[in-house]
């Protein structure tokens, strides 16, 4: 009599497999630190007095969940778009040159 496959042996497997991650932990994209944008734009700027204000004055953001870049005007303060930016896990801050995009990604 051939051996037959039981129940028990799937769920053997099934256990085995809950062992294993189910995803890779998400990668934080390199846009969404705004310090490292911030870093950045004190570079471009040659300021090492660039504020946090004046460097978000100069950012524009782009949301990965909306494939798109987010109107300025959706931010009613400098004070919301950091916190937008801090907060978000799928938005990139890039500098405002959108064509910086693919260089930071």
């Amino acid at each position: 009599q051939k051996p037959k496959l039981s129940d028990d042996n799937n769920d053997a497997d099934n256990d085995n497999n809950l062992l294993l991650p189910s995803s890779p932990l998400p990668v934080p994209r390199i846009g969404c630190c705004a310090a490292i944008i911030h870093r950045l734009l004190i570079v471009v700027g040659g300021s090492s007095k660039l504020s946090w204000k004046h460097a978000l004055k100069r950012v524009d953001v782009y949301s990965f969940d909306q494939q798109e870049w987010i109107d300025d005007n959706t931010f009613p303060s400098t004070t919301s778009k950091r916190a937008f930016c801090a907060a978000a896990s799928t938005a990139a801050v890039v500098a405002s040159d959108s064509s910086q995009l693919g260089q930071l990604i």
